[in-house]
């Protein structure tokens, strides 16, 4: 009897996924090496065999992609994955974007130098005024980032934003050796919904 082999794919394959709506990526064992663009609708990337917490003794992965995010589609799931940048942004939009959760990922950033307005590395940039809707954060690792903006979800640090979040949870997250704050910005004539930090660490 002859079975046949699993395909095997490139990294160029996999990260060419994240552009097809209701794309279900399900990764052990590997390190991607490119950016993850995202522009298709209801994507979930998780990470088998992820263990531990960032509250714990950490969180170890299986999966590494060493690249920037950039996010244009609606209904984002990332879980169970050590993402490395040495961009000036981790994660960036691209295109109205609503609903993104994150859970059980370290992001990790390896800029070095400060010859750009960010003067350090930002995790999250919402240059655009981009994300809308329901954000959840939970359970990751947040590490090496030393702008002055750590996460700015909505806005590059502007007031009044065009979008609204329905809800921003982050939670049971644990910071090491980061700068900068935290802004989660809203319209003053159509302000956020709830916004809770909540069982964070910071180190």
């Amino acid at each position: 009897e002859v079975f046949d082999e699993p395909p095997v794919f490139t990294d160029t394959q996999i990260l060419a996924l994240a552009t097809q709506d209701d794309a279900d990526i399900f990764l052990r064992n590997r390190t991607i090496t490119g950016d993850l663009v995202v522009t298709g609708d209801r994507v979930k990337i998780s990470g088998l065999g992820a263990s531990g917490t960032a509250l714990g003794d950490g969180i170890t992965h299986t999966v590494q992609i060493n690249g920037q995010i950039t996010i244009g589609a609606d209904d984002l799931i990332l879980e169970g994955i050590h993402f490395v940048c040495s961009l000036d942004k981790s994660i960036k939009f691209s295109a109205a974007s609503s609903n993104l959760t994150l859970r059980r990922c370290t992001f990790e950033n390896t800029f070095v130098g400060t010859a750009n307005s960010l003067q350090g590395a930002a995790w999250i940039h919402g240059g655009g005024e981009r994300l809308s809707g329901t954000v959840l954060i939970q359970d990751c690792t947040i590490k090496d980032y030393a702008s002055w903006m750590l996460a700015d979800p909505t806005t590059s640090s502007s007031v009044d934003p065009a979008v609204r979040l329905e809800d921003f949870t982050l939670t049971k997250c644990k910071f090491v050796n980061c700068a900068g704050s935290i802004a989660v910005r809203g319209n003053q004539a159509n302000p956020n919904g709830i916004v809770r930090f909540t069982h964070n660490g910071i180190e």
